[in-house]
């Protein structure tokens, strides 16, 4: 199928219309229709059917970046915004209105939202100096989510960088976890792989990639399962297995940031929309359309003038195809809606099947199922799970789509990547879960029929007793924090400390407090 730009129709957002940099699709009031967040202003549109959006009135601070998530896993979508003066998170009250989260840290500018430690919660990775990013002092900091939207800072995770420079999740390995791609834009820090071992522990592993890249994307262009690289300057690099090869040239692309990735025909390939880097000016955006052999066609003619990398592909009227919002760097022109107006309807992907749940030591648990295919191609999918402590439950890990319907919330790839298996460490107790397959225009299948396992409680393998000491030793997830708790009569409880994981699992406590009479003990964790 032959597709030009006339297949595109150009329209306002609303009046006045919005300047921007960044802009992210999200369906904040489970409406069933996505709505608009822009950053640099900031602006929340609700989109009410029709093409029509109106202008949240909220208080917003100036940002750079903006990106949704389900923070505290209520089913609603929360919103974080990024600035050099301080990162925000916006709580969803459930009623169309958000309450403001203080802020997490100054001074940052690049943001990343992901459950990088696979407790089923969305944390955050934060990268660069304050207001100047190529000068001023280099900061990276990881947070990690209590499961309610409450962040704890966990340092040493990842070196300080720059903010200019490539940050970027996927499952590179495809072994069921997050790994990341993380460079500070000079010679002196390179871009990097972050290999996620187990459990949010990463190795650091140099790739071939050059370092002057500000923005990197991931990407299986060709659909080979070996997640390809795209950096700025519109820069292809494919997946040869043990290293990257430049390809930009002979897959027909040039001349622009990393793109904007969406398949916007559905024939299961990703396209690119590119724009110009924010330095070179305003230029026009064009669509390059994956010809499925390797190589990129450009649109013809291209779309309104853009610059920089904010814009964002989502199917906003609900007719099956991918829509795009037009972004760039703040000062040069309105954003602007681009209605994709196929007359072809984007098949959904079929639904996932055969469940399995295989709880292994230490609180793990490896869920998978068969992989499910999209138009006859299965390489491009990706997964959204759904995990929960009661049967239809989202509190463990919410998958930001409507569990009746599939629709997905947000215009991204699945929470689960694009392998079939995933990888969670969870404190004992039943489970419910489902899972549905994403495709490459981010629409959701069904749900598959929903699984169960159990994670056993914590097991107490060895204590004593000497000089009045308790020693406990006994066995539980890796990672988890646990406390022990007393009582002389199983009625009133109090907490006599946190255990000690003295090996991966293993656990141990000291009670010197002991006296004469009955002393009975508890495990707990979050």
């Amino acid at each position: 199928m032959e597709v030009s730009v006339e297949s595109f129709t150009v329209l306002a957002i609303a009046s006045p219309e919005p300047a921007g940099q960044q802009a992210a699709w999200g369906d904040y009031d489970n409406d069933g229709d996505l709505d608009l967040l822009i950053a640099r202003p900031p602006g929340l549109f609700r989109n009410d059917g029709g093409g029509s959006f109106l202008q949240v009135s909220l208080s917003l601070p100036y940002s750079q970046r903006a990106a949704w998530a389900d923070f505290d896993r209520d089913g609603y979508l929360d919103f974080l915004l990024g600035d050099p003066t301080g990162n925000r998170i916006f709580q969803n009250d459930r009623s169309g209105g958000f309450v403001f989260v203080e802020p997490l840290l100054a001074g940052v500018r690049a943001i990343s939202t992901i459950d990088a430690d696979n407790d089923g919660d969305v944390d955050i990775l934060e990268k660069g100096p304050s207001q100047n990013p190529f000068s001023g002092s280099p900061i990276t900091r990881f947070y990690r989510n209590d499961g309610r939207g409450v962040f704890t800072l966990l340092p040493g995770i990842f070196p300080d960088l720059q903010s200019n420079g490539a940050l970027e999740w996927n499952d590179y390995d495809y072994d069921g976890d997050w790994d990341l791609l993380l460079g500070g834009y000079t010679e002196a820090q390179p871009l990097k792989l972050y290999r996620n071992d187990t459990r949010g522990v990463f190795a650091e592993t140099l790739v071939n990639l050059p370092w002057d890249s500000t923005e990197v994307s991931w990407i299986d262009y060709d659909n080979d399962r070996r997640v390809d690289v795209v950096m700025t300057g519109t820069r292809l690099f494919k997946n040869l297995g043990n290293s990257f090869s430049n390809v930009t040239e002979a897959a027909g692309l040039c001349c622009g940031n990393n793109g904007v990735w969406g398949d916007f025909d559905g024939d299961g390939w990703h396209d690119v929309m590119i724009a110009a880097p924010a330095l070179a000016g305003v230029q026009p955006g064009r669509i390059f359309r994956n010809l499925r052999n390797g190589n990129f066609a450009q649109t013809e003619p291209p779309l309104p003038s853009v610059a920089d990398d904010g814009s964002a592909w989502g199917d906003y009227d609900n007719d099956g195809d991918l829509d795009l919002v037009l972004t760039g760097a703040s000062g040069l022109g309105p954003a602007k809606l681009v209605r994709n107006n196929s007359a072809t309807s984007n098949a959904l992907p079929s639904i996932p099947i055969n469940l399995s749940a295989t709880v292994l030591s230490g609180g793990q648990v490896l869920l998978s199922w068969s992989p499910s295919t999209d138009s006859g191609v299965w390489a491009s999918i990706t997964y959204n799970l759904r995990v929960g402590r009661t049967p239809g439950g989202i509190d463990v890990m919410s998958p930001e789509a409507d569990l009746a319907t599939g629709w997905r919330r947000v215009a991204r790839v699945g929470n689960a990547g694009a392998t079939n298996v995933w990888k969670l460490w969870l404190p004992p107790g039943q489970y419910y879960w489902s899972v549905q397959a994403i495709d490459s225009s981010f629409a959701g299948s069904g749900f598959s029929e929903e699984g169960t396992f159990v994670i056993t409680a914590p097991v107490i393998v060895q204590q004593g007793i000497s000089a009045g000491r308790v020693n406990l030793r006994f066995s539980g997830a890796a990672g988890l924090q646990y406390s022990v708790q007393v009582s002389p009569n199983l009625v009133t409880w109090s907490t006599a400390g946190g255990a000690t994981e003295v090996s991966p699992g293993v656990f141990e406590f000291e009670d010197t407090s002991v006296n004469q009479g009955s002393r009975f003990y508890r495990i707990s964790s979050p």
